[in-house]
């Protein structure tokens, strides 16, 4: 039983026994149960993340609610979107709602930066996860972040978020 088969047992608020290698939800005389169970029947939504260009995080992903895939190299591209959402597909997850959150940076400015959205969303993605690391705001290590009136102009109010792709883009 891997790990979020542990948590989905749990999350149903009835016993669980597992004794593994890694896990014990069980003893002689007794089972884990978690209380209260999520409100969200069956379970709470599960998204598993991935690194391209890995495939078992993506075969592990195709048997829950969806991916969060990630590059180690370089920025994400819509061919990669296409090619997790085909990886996917491949693990058997061809049918039902499935969550594809691709990561990236747009700038609000941008007039062109919806068709990137349109784009990774006709290649299956479902969510623009917009990247806030501070490196993209100039951050140098040993140095201060601009705040107030020396903040980059390209953020939405005081704090980023993701954006749906079907959203409307433009509201931020």
């Amino acid at each position: 039983m891997s790990t979020s088969s542990c948590c989905a047992g749990l999350w149903t608020g009835q016993p669980v026994s597992h004794l593994g290698r890694h896990y014990r939800l069980a003893g002689p005389d007794w089972s884990a149960v978690a209380h209260p169970p999520p409100a969200q029947v069956p379970r709470i939504t599960v998204w598993v993340a991935g690194m391209l260009p890995g495939t078992r995080p993506f075969a592990r992903a195709a048997r829950w609610d969806g991916v969060v895939p990630m590059r180690l190299d370089g920025t994400w591209s819509v061919a990669d979107t296409e090619a997790v959402a085909a990886r996917v597909r491949r693990h058997g997850r061809a049918t039902g709602p499935f969550d594809i959150a691709v990561p990236g940076e747009s700038d609000p400015g941008d007039a062109g930066r919806t068709s990137a959205f349109a784009a990774h969303e006709s290649a299956g993605a479902t969510w623009w996860v917009e990247a806030v690391h501070p490196w993209r705001y100039g951050w140098q290590e040993g140095k201060a972040l601009a705040v107030g009136a020396d903040a980059p102009a390209h953020r939405c109010g005081t704090v980023d978020r993701a954006v749906a792709v079907s959203a409307d883009a433009d509201q931020c």
